[in-house]
């Protein structure tokens, strides 16, 4: 994955991860695993940084496809894409206005 410089490890859990008080009280499990990933893709962020492999956290603030263009799978398919390509940062927050 390092030797071309372009491998890339995206990883996504919900907007709880970052806010616990986002979420419904029925999502908290998952929300503190997601909260313990995000510790971890931020730490993997910094070990790789200037590897050639880039690793950042996704988090995501939106029911897909449930609302305006801004919740539909090929907007947000297109975010990912552009942290693919720009490759800066160690997360993302996704939130759909």
């Amino acid at each position: 994955m390092s030797t071309p410089s372009r491998g890339a490890l995206l990883f996504t859990t919900g907007g709880a991860s970052v806010n616990p008080a986002q979420g419904s009280p029925e999502f908290a499990n998952i929300a503190i695993a997601g909260a313990a990933l995000r510790s971890w893709v931020l730490k993997l962020h910094q070990v790789t940084e200037g590897t050639g492999v880039y690793a950042s956290h996704l988090p995501l603030s939106v029911w897909i496809g449930t609302g305006g263009p801004e919740t539909q799978p090929d907007t947000i398919a297109r975010h990912y894409w552009d942290l693919y390509t720009k490759r800066e940062g160690a997360e993302h927050h996704y939130t759909a206005l």
